[in-house]
């Protein structure tokens, strides 16, 4: 909803849905010149929601060309999975870059995973509690492991770090053997 306060500065009040069941709801003042500007930026928040492509879903990450995997907003992922460097939505080419946090959560019907060249951030949680996983090849292009990215992941027995991981934060493989 947008509005004029008089005096050139104008409000907009956006609720965005997050999530299914999250909203934000937020007022912003502004002058003449910054509303054009938000205006601009409006069909970048409604992008903001996660979206299926194939069987996996995606959230823009931080550059509007980019996306990561998210938890599935169906049933939880499970089997062989293989996720691609890029995928195409309404027309739009984007590239994958990271595993974000919480995606496989749970998924303990999770058997196999296949990371693309490319992914940069393996985040928080991402795989916790997939207990059928039993092998991670973690491409060169990943510079970051989360908190706990493979915590309770009890039949992973073969994992790859390669030398491009810069940072593996606290419990990423925590009870993992």
């Amino acid at each position: 909803m947008f509005g004029s306060l008089g005096n050139n500065d104008y409000f907009c009040s956006v609720i965005i849905k997050m999530r299914e069941t999250y909203m934000i709801s937020f007022k912003i003042t502004m002058k003449k010149t910054f509303f054009i500007s938000l205006l601009a930026m409006l069909p970048l928040a409604a992008n903001a929601e996660a979206f299926k492509v194939g069987a996996l879903w995606y959230e823009l990450d931080v550059d509007p060309t980019v996306v990561k995997v998210v938890a599935s907003e169906d049933e939880p992922y499970s089997g062989a999975i293989t996720i691609e460097s890029s995928i195409e939505y309404q027309g739009i080419n984007y590239t994958v870059v990271s595993i974000g946090e919480s995606a496989f959560e749970g998924c303990d019907a999770l058997t196999s995973i296949t990371l693309p060249a490319g992914i940069e951030r393996i985040e928080k949680g991402a795989f916790f509690g997939c207990c059928w996983l039993t092998t991670m090849l973690i491409p060169n292009s990943v510079k970051e492991i989360g908190l706990g990215a493979f915590s309770e992941c009890t039949r992973l027995n073969y994992i790859t770090i390669p030398n491009s991981v810069t940072s593996i934060d606290q419990y990423a493989f925590d009870k993992y053997l």
